[in-house]
C-alpha cells in the first residue's frame, strides 16, 4: 500500500482478555469441586442479584440456554418460532434441533435489534401456530420489550430473551434478565463477563420453569452431582425425565465470580471507549457510527461502523483488509442467517426479503472493544481510518 511504509504498524487486536487464575481456581482445584459444585451456586447468586431475577441456572454456553429454554417450555415439531434476521447461527439453531420451523425476522436499522413491527405481522398471519419470539439484544442495546410484552400477551406466544451481548443491558422495561419468561446469558471467551471460554446462564422469575430447565441440564436427574456427593448427600436419584449435558463447572465459575465484582468497573470503561470512538467517527467522512437512545442502558459489547460503499472506491471486504493489514483487529457482526446455505435453501429466501439487514451488512465493521484498550489505541485506529480515507476516497 503506497506511503505505508512511512506509518509505524501498531497491533490493535479485536480482542483482549483480562482473566486471571485467582484464589477461586485455586480453591476449586484443592477442595475436589471441579465440576458443578458450590462455586457455581455462588455465580447463580450473584447472577440473581446482579439481573434482579428471583431464579438462576447456570450452563455451560449461550446455545445450550437457549435449547433447554425451548424443551422445558414444550417445543413441538412443526411450532413456528421467530428469530431475527442478524443474529448468530445459535439462536436459530436450536429451534431447527426439534423440527420446528425458524420464521426470519428483519431487523430495526436504528437498534439492530428484531424489528417489532414486523414481528406483529408475522403472529397476526400465523395465529395460534406461532410457539416463540425469540428477541435478540444486539451488541449490548436492547431490543423493543415493551412492545414485545404486549404483542406476546395479545397473540399468546412466549418470549426467549437472548442476551448473550447484554449482561449489563437495561431496556424500556428494565433490567435484562429479570423477565417473567425468560433470559439466556453467554459467558463466551469475548463476552463482557466470561466463564473462562465458555459458560452461559438462564434467568428467569418462574419457578417451574427454572426447576425444569435445571432438571434438563443435568440428564434429567432428580438430583445434581454436588448434592449426591456431598457430605450430606445421598447416592440414589431418578431420571424422569430425557435431559442433556449442560451444567457448568466449578472451575468455570470461579473465573465468572473473579470477573462480576468488577463487571460495573469494567462496563464503565466500555462506556468511555464507547464515547471517545463517537468523538473519532462523527468526523471522519464516509464512516457512520449508530445513534443509540441513552435513557437505555448498552451494554456496549460491540463497536460498530457502517461504512458508505458510495463514498469508498474499494469494498466495505477491501476496506477490512486494510485495517487488518495496518494492525487493526476487526469482525463483522452478523452475516444475516438468510444468506447462509442452510436457512437460504430451505426456507427459500432471497436478499429483497430483509432489505434492512442486507442495508446494514452491506457496510458493517466491528472494531476493538474491550476494557483495556487505550487512549493510544483509539488515536491509532483514528489515524489508520485517516490514512485509508485520504487513499480511498471516492473523488
Amino acid at each position: 500500500m503506497k506511503g505505508y511504509s512511512k506509518m509505524k504498524i501498531k497491533n490493535v487486536p479485536y480482542f483482549k482478555t483480562s482473566l486471571k487464575i485467582d484464589n477461586n481456581i485455586k480453591k476449586s482445584a484443592e477442595t475436589g469441586w471441579l465440576t458443578t459444585g458450590p462455586m457455581v451456586k455462588q455465580f447463580e447468586s450473584e447472577i440473581s442479584d446482579y439481573t434482579g431475577a428471583k431464579y438462576v441456572v447456570a450452563v455451560n454456553s449461550c446455545t445450550a440456554g437457549l435449547h433447554l429454554a425451548l424443551a422445558a417450555q414444550d417445543i413441538k415439531r412443526g411450532d413456528y418460532v421467530v428469530v431475527p434476521n442478524l443474529t448468530f447461527v445459535a439462536t436459530s439453531e436450536v429451534v431447527e434441533y426439534f423440527g420446528a420451523n425458524v420464521v426470519l425476522c428483519d431487523i430495526d436499522p436504528k437498534t439492530l435489534c428484531i424489528d417489532v413491527n414486523q414481528v406483529e405481522s408475522i403472529a397476526k398471519k400465523l395465529k395460534n401456530k406461532l410457539k416463540f419470539v425469540m428477541p435478540v439484544h444486539f451488541g449490548g442495546y436492547a431490543a423493543d420489550m415493551k412492545s414485545l410484552l404486549k404483542l406476546s400477551k395479545r397473540y399468546g406466544f412466549i418470549i426467549i430473551e437472548d442476551c448473550a451481548h447484554a449482561l449489563e443491558t437495561v431496556s424500556n422495561v428494565g433490567k435484562v434478565g429479570n423477565s417473567d419468561h425468560c433470559s439466556v446469558f453467554s459467558f463466551y471467551a469475548n463476552k463482557n463477563l466470561t466463564t473462562g471460554g465458555e459458560g452461559g446462564a438462564v434467568t428467569t422469575n418462574n419457578k417451574n420453569l427454572a426447576e425444569k430447565i435445571r432438571k434438563l441440564s443435568l440428564h434429567g436427574m432428580s438430583k445434581s452431582a454436588w448434592s449426591r456427593f456431598s457430605d450430606k448427600g445421598k447416592w440414589y436419584y431418578e431420571v424422569d425425565s430425557l435431559g442433556y449435558k449442560y451444567n457448568l463447572t466449578d472451575i468455570a465459575a470461579g473465573f465468572g465470580l473473579q470477573q462480576i465484582k468488577n463487571i460495573d468497573r469494567l462496563n464503565e470503561k466500555r462506556q468511555n471507549i464507547a464515547e471517545k470512538y463517537n468523538k473519532v467517527f462523527d468526523k471522519i467522512p464516509g464512516v457512520s457510527r449508530f445513534h443509540f437512545d441513552k435513557k437505555y442502558k448498552n451494554a456496549r459489547h460491540l463497536y460498530i461502523v457502517h461504512i458508505d460503499k458510495n463514498f469508498w472506491s474499494i469494498s466495505r471486504d477491501k476496506f477490512i483488509d486494510k485495517l487488518n493489514e495496518l494492525g487493526v483487529g476487526t469482525s463483522v457482526h452478523y452475516i444475516p442467517l438468510h444468506k447462509m446455505p442452510y436457512y437460504k435453501n430451505k426456507y427459500k429466501l432471497k436478499d429483497s426479503d430483509f432489505p434492512k439487514s442486507c442495508s446494514y451488512f452491506d457496510g458493517c465493521i466491528s472494531l476493538p472493544m474491550y476494557p483495556s484498550l487505550t487512549n493510544g489505541d483509539i488515536f491509532y485506529i483514528e489515524k489508520v481510518f485517516l490514512r485509508i480515507y485520504n487513499e480511498f476516497k471516492n473523488d
